[in-house]
């Protein structure tokens, strides 16, 4: 009979009974019905509480893999510490059962006594609810580029400290053997310049006919700089300059049939006899203004030059030893590039921070970065330098500076193409960076930054504007406080790839 008819013919019996009889088993009845309903509000509070309790209990097993405590008594202070951290004064109504920390896998017996409200009816004050959790640690997967500055400064403490905490670093990230597989971790060591490796360099990126827009502001006709690089016998040192805008700030892959995307190898051009302290290496063809001395391409069919000739650089920075180390997991390739690491030349952090990009990136000339929008994997770029950003040399021709990734700083002028803009080479090169910043955080890239031993407000705020948040900077006073902050950026990176 449907409860809803049993209502109604027990409501028109006790209606129509005289006797009393009935009366008295329906209070019964209704005692029982009653006491029921009790003890159901009784269960469904348990219920909740069970599912709370879960949480708890899972939040607890997560904890103790993250910490990789395995002793059982200090994994038990662990859970109690947790519990009167995050519930003060009811923690002692949980009790841990048991938690085992094991090969990255945590087992967790959570209980808890939880008064009835209406179960003392029945002779139940309370009811124990109990449960277990397991939580298996799994690494997602990491792309991470170091962009480190190996300038003048960073000679001698300086560059030791920060070998130690890349080392440390790299410790940290490769402790888990589940880690080690899925982390690929990539170096840029830069000064004025980024030797990006002449002998794993793909021709296909490269300008090598000279069809680039950007080839014709040192040369009046198209041509190969490979092509005069040989003619001259001298050898490409594995550096290119930066393209021009947009592209000079994105990784936008190199495409044959956009000849403005290939990217042109570094030539410092032979610039004229009579623009003051400008580097000349080659005798002169055609009179004229000084750009169009410089453009002439008919003077570098003599092999006859004076010092590096087209290798020149405003700095050493093209060391060789310095090559970019792409995306890897070999991690004997990961510490060579940090021992080959070595200080001098010129700061120019946007065109570090520039290939850096371009190493997480998934897009060619650096293949190895995983793809974008990949649920599964962090990409990350440290970037730490210890001064401002500057460029030096032959200020006193039409040019402004020495030969740079990003040109000379007076090329607007002087040629009508933008290269870079800004009252002056600080300025300019500091706008660049920010670009570069916010290109790559578009992307989804998290950006450490660190200035070491430096007190300059302005650099501070702008490595600051460039981290993808502002605990995501740190300013590092001395070589003692350089390894914390790598540290606790592998901890940063290590709990943002935790998964269970």
């Amino acid at each position: 009979m449907p409860l809803r008819d049993f209502f109604k013919c027990t409501t028109q019996r006790y209606l129509q009974d005289s006797s009393g009889q009935f009366a008295i088993i329906t209070a019964l009845v209704s005692s029982l019905l009653i006491g029921g309903m009790a003890i159901s509000i009784d269960i469904t509070a348990a219920h909740k509480s069970k599912s709370e309790l879960q949480s708890v209990s899972d939040a607890i097993a997560l904890m103790a893999v993250k910490n990789k405590e395995t002793n059982p008594a200090r994994l038990t202070s662990l859970a109690n510490a947790y519990l009167a951290n995050h519930y003060g004064a009811d923690a002692d109504k949980y009790q841990v059962l048991n938690i085992v920390n094991s090969n990255g896998t945590a087992n967790v017996s959570l209980q808890r006594v939880i008064p009835t409200v209406f179960g003392g009816i029945l002779g139940m004050d309370d009811i124990t609810v109990g449960v277990n959790s397991t939580v298996n640690q799994t690494f997602q997967n990491l792309d991470l580029a170091l962009v480190l500055d190996n300038t003048g400064s960073m000679r001698g403490r300086k560059m030791r400290a920060l070998k130690q905490a890349s080392n440390d670093l790299v410790d940290i990230l490769y402790e888990e053997p589940k880690a080690r597989a899925v982390t690929q971790i990539g170096l840029v060591p830069f000064s004025a310049w980024v030797n990006v490796g002449k002998d794993s360099f793909d021709p296909a990126w490269l300008d090598m006919s000279g069809a680039s827009p950007q080839n014709q502001i040192y040369f009046d006709r198209a041509v190969s700089r490979m092509n005069l690089y040989s003619q001259m016998g001298v050898n490409w040192d594995g550096c290119v300059e930066n393209r021009l805008p947009p592209y000079d700030v994105d990784d936008t892959a190199p495409d044959t049939s956009q000849p403005d995307t290939l990217f042109q190898p570094a030539f410092h051009p032979d610039m004229a006899d009579n623009d003051g302290r400008a580097y000349s290496y080659v005798a002169e063809n055609v009179a004229g203004d000084p750009i169009q001395r410089l453009r002439d391409v008919s003077k570098y069919n003599s092999v006859s030059f004076s010092g590096k000739g087209p290798a020149e650089r405003s700095d050493t920075s093209c060391d060789p030893r310095r090559e970019v180390t792409p995306l890897t997991n070999n991690e004997g390739a990961i510490r060579r590039g940090i021992r080959n690491m070595n200080a001098s030349g010129w700061t120019n952090i946007a065109n570090g921070a520039s290939w850096g990009f371009r190493l997480v990136s998934p897009n060619a000339p650096f293949t190895e970065g995983r793809p974008y929008g990949d649920k599964n994997t962090t990409k990350a770029m440290v970037i730490l330098t210890d001064g401002q950003q500057t460029m030096g040399g032959q200020s006193g021709s039409s040019f402004k500076s020495g030969y740079s990734p990003f040109g000379f700083l007076g090329e607007p002028a002087v040629t009508g193409r933008e290269r870079l803009s800004g009252k002056n080479v600080k300025e300019a090169l500091d706008n660049k960076l920010l670009e570069v910043c916010s290109a790559a955080k578009a992307k989804k890239i998290v950006v450490y930054t660190i200035t070491f031993e430096l007190d300059d407000t302005n650099t501070q705020n702008m490595m600051r504007s460039c981290a993808s948040q502002p605990s995501k900077y740190f300013s590092v006073a001395s070589s003692a406080e350089l390894a914390p902050a790598f540290k606790q950026i592998a901890a940063s990176l290590s709990e943002l790839r935790v998964s269970h």
